[in-house]
């Protein structure tokens, strides 16, 4: 870590404590006012209330006071270590993957709840890409044996969306999915794979490589071209690059782009409020991430050009 990081981490830590001392104490008057209240109708349910009452709206004043603190340690922090990666890439922490291009890789539903941040965007040698931390959700209503009707939203997909330019104008579509059926039910699995046929677009692709085939099912609107993209190698890669991550991946061969888009449960790149900056292992954890993420163009060879543009 550079001395001028360092000197960044401490100053960005001095913006931390000032919060967290701004935060402690508003937390102590929300739950004085709203118990105080609360043990005026003698009731330990409403002690219990007014406690929950203030635990919530403390959570709604703790995200906009905190949104000045994020902004510089995002800027600061995750910009400079972007850098540090590779120069070509910028980072922009308000912007992200936008909801059109998550459709149009048809992975997913169409979420009714489309949220994104921290997009990084850039070349890395030969291939231009693009990812950004992406959440999408459905809504879900439902009506009780009373008539009373609630709405809730389920996630469709949390984590890091990518779109890679894969060098390739597409004549078709294929796209992999987690093989989730294959897992849990072996051969009966197949059959469920087999009729998920009218649900997306595409055929089912059978391929040689069985470990690949154990983790991912294959849908192409052309089998022959599916079977191009997946060369031996790019199964393996894929594979190798799926072990290492978080979660489930799935990814899209369309126009001349390949979409990856990798599970993730947690946002990578926010800072922490309650504990230390000057922690250790804390500017590694992010440099990993990151690292992680780039690594994508050299994990699945992309900068090696067996194909050329039409």
């Amino acid at each position: 870590m550079t001395s001028e990081m360092n000197e960044t981490l401490r100053e960005l830590e001095a913006l931390r404590q000032a919060l967290v001392k701004k935060l402690t104490i508003t937390l102590i008057v929300l739950i004085v006012l709203f118990s105080g209240v609360a043990l005026s109708f003698q009731s330990p349910f409403a002690i219990i209330g007014g406690l929950i009452f203030s635990f919530f709206i403390f959570g709604l004043l703790q995200k906009g006071s905190a949104s000045g603190y994020v902004a510089e340690f995002k800027s600061r922090i995750i910009g400079s270590l972007v850098k540090s990666i590779n120069t070509d890439l910028n980072y922009h922490p308000k912007r992200s993957i936008s909801e059109r291009e998550f459709e149009h890789a048809g992975l997913f539903q169409r979420p009714d709840r489309f949220k994104g941040e921290d997009l990084v965007e850039g070349q890395i040698e030969k291939t231009s890409l693009r990812f950004s931390e992406v959440h999408a959700e459905d809504r879900r209503t439902s009506t009780n044996s009373k008539g009373h009707t609630t709405t809730k939203y389920v996630t469709i997909f949390r984590g890091l969306f990518f779109q890679i330019d894969f060098h390739k104008n597409f004549s078709h579509e294929t796209r992999i999915f987690p093989d989730i059926a294959e897992n849990l039910f072996g051969k009966f699995g197949q059959a469920l794979q087999k009729m998920g046929d009218i649900f997306k677009k595409g055929e089912l692709v059978k391929l040689e490589n069985v470990h690949f085939e154990k983790e991912f099912a294959v849908y192409s609107t052309n089998q022959i071209e599916a079977r191009y993209i997946l060369s031996p190698s790019m199964m393996e890669r894929l594979l190798s690059y799926k072990n290492r991550s978080r979660g489930r991946i799935w990814v899209a061969f369309h126009d001349s782009q390949m979409s990856l888009a990798m599970e993730v449960n947690k946002n990578l790149f926010e800072p922490p409020i309650w504990s230390s900056l000057l922690k250790t292992d804390l500017i590694s954890e992010y440099q990993n991430d990151l690292e992680f993420a780039t690594d994508i163009v050299e994990e699945l060879n992309l900068n090696t050009r067996i194909w050329t543009k039409e």
